[in-house]
């Protein structure tokens, strides 16, 4: 199961918004993982203040659940996103890092419940909540669209 876990993960930094991103999945469990996302200044929203544009928080929520999601199954599944519901809970700092850590809570054959949260000073005092749902389509695996150059 390691082994597909590891594949998961270097995927998913692999997806081109992760790349420019330069989000890191920092552990990845089967139905659980964390990730952490370095300051940039491409990433405020608020000039004046500093803030990181909200966009931020959903994408590294959204990707975190659904690696979670994926890594649920033995032997992985791909997932698509069907739902996902976030809280903003309060701005987000745009000289520190973000983490994120998410967990499925339940799953069946067809859909995986997952949750997750994101933080930047203390775990316990989350800026944004998510709670979504993840379409199973499959056996874990990228499709890989050739450079036409």
């Amino acid at each position: 199961m390691q082994d597909i876990l590891s594949y998961i993960a270097e995927t998913v930094q692999n997806l081109p918004h992760c790349k420019k991103l330069g989000l890191e999945i920092t552990r990845l469990n089967q139905g659980s993982g964390a990730t952490m996302l370095r300051p940039n200044p491409a990433f405020i929203g608020n000039p004046k203040r500093l803030f990181f544009h909200s966009a931020i928080a959903t994408t590294v929520l959204d990707t975190l659940c659904g690696a979670v999601a994926s890594s649920a199954y033995d032997g992985g599944r791909t997932v698509a996103t069907l739902d996902l519901r976030l809280d903003h809970l309060t701005t987000m700092a745009g000289d520190k890092p973000l983490y994120g850590q998410a967990e499925c809570f339940h799953k069946n054959d067809d859909v995986a419940y997952v949750r997750g949260w994101a933080w930047q000073d203390n775990p316990d005092e989350p800026v944004a909540k998510a709670t979504g749902t993840f379409m199973v389509n499959g056996p874990f695996q990228l499709i890989v669209q050739k450079d036409p150059s």
